[in-house]
């Protein structure tokens, strides 16, 4: 039991004595995504207030009488900086799933040895039987330690997570990139539907201009016809 309880403390005492070293191995590689993440929100602070500006800039346009093609390049101007704002959050959500993974990965490692003090019976015993199994082809059992790391710093949760976030960016660029591409083609469409409707109303125009032409010719040809 002494032993049993020496064993406890001791390991106790490294893991408070790693502890440190697990939080700043966490930290160093948490470090490695600052530049993306301050890019990303210096970014998103210029775009908010971008929107505000554009939406003021547009609504002043369309008061001031400017063509529909000066404001449809406005609006891309502004859908083009959301898509930018967007891939950049896709960078940082694929840094972050990196870094997180090398951390579980270095914390679970240190986890397990830390146990290693805990469980040391117990995992040579489980050692001493995987041995044996693997003589006679049989499975092998992992040793406690490294259940209890794994399950603690879990690196297929981690991947998990960090792929359902980089999804997650990437459905919103893509939801970006379809907004444009239905801006563009509206405004084309419509482009296209006013200059038909101005060939229209020139042909129009035109038609009714040789009508009158065509009736003074006449009124001419009858008021020449009368005075012979």
């Amino acid at each position: 039991i002494a032993t049993g309880i020496g064993a406890v403390v001791v390991a106790l005492r490294l893991m408070v004595a790693y502890w440190d070293d697990i939080v700043k191995i966490t930290k160093k590689y948490m470090g490695q995504t600052d530049d993306l993440n301050d890019k990303f929100e210096e970014g998103q602070k210029i775009l908010e207030a971008q929107k505000k500006t554009t939406e003021r800039k547009i609504r002043l346009m369309e008061a001031e009488g400017a063509t529909a093609e000066e404001i449809h390049k406005v609006k891309l101007q502004m859908i083009d900086a959301e898509i930018n704002q967007s891939k950049i959050a896709i960078q940082r959500a694929e840094a972050q799933k990196k870094t997180d993974i090398e951390a579980a990965k270095r914390n679970q490692l240190i986890l397990e040895t830390i146990l290693a003090w805990m469980f040391g019976p117990l995992d040579m015993l489980l050692k001493a039987y995987n041995k044996i199994a693997s003589m006679f082809k049989l499975s092998q059992v992992p040793t406690l330690s490294e259940t209890v790391a794994k399950e603690v710093f879990n690196i297929e949760k981690t991947a998990g997570k960090a792929d359902e976030a980089i999804k997650e960016a990437n459905d919103n660029l893509k939801a970006l990139q379809d907004e444009r591409k239905i801006l563009t083609a509206t405004f084309n469409k419509q482009k296209l539907a006013d200059e038909k409707s101005d060939r229209d109303n020139a042909n129009s125009r035109k038609e009714a201009l040789l009508a009158i032409e065509r009736e003074l010719f006449d009124k001419r040809f009858e008021l020449r016809k009368d005075s012979e």
